[in-house]
């Protein structure tokens, strides 16, 4: 854990430096000891950590786009990347699915390549996966072309279109909640039987039922509360705890948020009880987070005890999650912003970069 005015430079906080030509993080991701970056330089690249120190195995670089450098950057600019059974799975902001075999990112072979593709709506902000289906919320209209859309949106299984064919699989999908406000935030629980999803303040819980390829239903929320600030961070506990964060409500989403200047907020820990629930924790952040479109400056540890905030300048605040503790602040290596945070976990170590990370690709992390 972080202590009180302990040094950045310390023990607890290894930087990674990884040799690449790009400057800057879009988006991280990881499949057993492999780190994956998408990174500011139009690829996605494959990290092994296996031995402690990223180590690059392969990228993908090939975009649809290539005379086209507006339409390739969305191209190459990756929402989400996730593991899904045997793949890797990456989706662009034009709504492309890549499926990645999950066995060549140990390849070393040099370049990866997608085994098929499948396409969805463009420009949705978050992703999921529950019993094979993709979940996402509907196109949240920054860039890339797609229209505003509330509500979330339920695909057919994706086993159904596996296929190493060059064809292009166009995902049937079903829409729910389109009378919600546009989601913020979604997450589904460890043992894939309850999706959470929100819209700036107000967080439910649904039990989704699965027939028919094709037939989902949603069903009737079986809790649904209020959080204190703009919720943006979702995650579930094994032992049925609900943790939730977000920015404070008095800014304002819109298609052209203002990020650098959007802060506050804070986090809420529940306690899930079939259709009701009580409240564990709770505290306010004390830096202004770095937070960005389709990304969380928020991670928790494995044992699900503490919350890590990262701010715009690299500084780290940690929380607990039992009592509300504040363990300790890490104060800012920088007075230059660094962009939107990237966290995630990988094994017992969260590893955070930035959109600006300065030069090379710089990752850093917290054990």
């Amino acid at each position: 854990m972080l202590n009180v005015e302990e040094s950045y430079a310390g023990t607890i906080v290894d930087r990674l430096r990884c040799s690449t030509r790009s400057e800057g993080i879009l988006r991280l991701a990881c499949v057993g000891n492999e780190l994956i970056i998408n990174s500011t330089g139009n690829m996605i690249e494959i990290y092994s950590v296996a031995e402690g120190r990223p180590d690059r195995t392969c990228f993908f670089a090939e975009t649809e786009f290539p005379n086209e450098d507006e339409r390739s950057t969305h191209d190459m600019h990756m929402r989400t990347m996730m593991e899904w059974g045997d793949y890797l799975i990456a989706i662009n902001r034009h709504g492309m699915i890549r499926f990645f075999p999950k066995c060549e990112l140990q390849t070393r072979s040099g370049r990866l390549s997608s085994a098929f593709k499948a396409a969805w709506a463009g420009d949705c902000e978050w992703f999921s996966i529950m019993q094979s289906r993709l979940i996402s919320t509907s196109p949240s209209c920054y860039q890339a072309g797609a229209n505003t859309c509330p509500g979330i949106q339920v695909s057919q299984p994706l086993d159904s279109v596996v296929s190493f064919s060059t064809n292009v699989h166009f995902l049937q999908r079903q829409s729910f909640l389109m009378e919600w406000d546009q989601l913020t935030a979604l997450a589904v629980h460890p043992s894939q039987t309850l999706l959470a999803v929100a819209a700036r303040d107000k967080v439910s819980i649904f039990r989704p039922c699965f027939g028919d390829p094709e037939q989902t239903t949603l069903g009737p929320p079986q809790v649904t509360f209020t959080t204190p600030f703009f919720t943006t961070f979702i995650h579930f506990s094994f032992d049925d705890r609900i943790i939730l964060a977000g920015y404070g409500l008095e800014h304002r989403l819109s298609d052209r948020a203002d990020w650098s200047s959007i802060g506050g907020g804070g986090w809420l820990s529940l306690q899930l009880s079939g259709k009701s629930s009580h409240k564990l924790a709770q505290a306010s952040f004390r830096t202004d987070l770095a937070w960005g479109e389709g990304s969380n400056p928020i991670a928790v540890d494995s044992d699900d005890a503490v919350l890590y905030g990262f701010d715009k300048y690299g500084g780290i605040e940690s929380w607990s999650l039992l009592d509300s503790c504040l363990l300790g602040i890490k104060t800012a290596p920088t007075l230059d912003p660094l962009g939107v945070a990237q966290v995630v976990r990988l094994g017992d170590k969260i590893i955070y970069g930035y959109t600006r990370g300065g030069p090379g690709l710089q990752i850093h992390a917290v054990t």
